[in-house]
């Protein structure tokens, strides 16, 4: 499971908020876990699947994470829909012609 990305907006700090579970889905019978965050204005959540950070390019660079972390503070004046575009638009630059091999979830909350 990948972790979760928190932004804040005050600073562009990250956190990696490791999952020790399934952060969105739910199973019968399973024992869930929670964790308290405290977030502010304009900090930003990024829930993803690894289908963006082990996207291959065709010399066999992964996307990578640090990838991720340089768009969301870049353009974290932005707003969602802005920001989930230019990590798309940099996945489909950074593949060229190749096409994902896993699936890809995104979501991005801004406070």
């Amino acid at each position: 499971m990948e972790p979760v990305i928190l932004i804040r907006q005050e600073d562009a700090t990250h956190e990696l908020l490791a999952a020790t579970d399934y952060c969105i889905g739910i199973e019968e019978k399973r024992i869930y876990t929670h964790r308290w965050i405290t977030v502010h204005p304009d900090d930003l959540l990024l829930f993803y699947t690894d289908g963006l950070t082990e996207a291959e390019a065709p010399g066999g660079e992964f996307f990578g994470r640090e990838r991720v972390l340089e768009i969301l503070r870049a353009k974290q004046e932005n707003g969602t829909s802005d920001i989930l575009k230019e990590i798309l638009n940099a996945l489909k630059r950074f593949l060229g012609e190749k096409t994902l091999s896993d699936e890809l979830s995104l979501l991005l909350i801004k406070f």
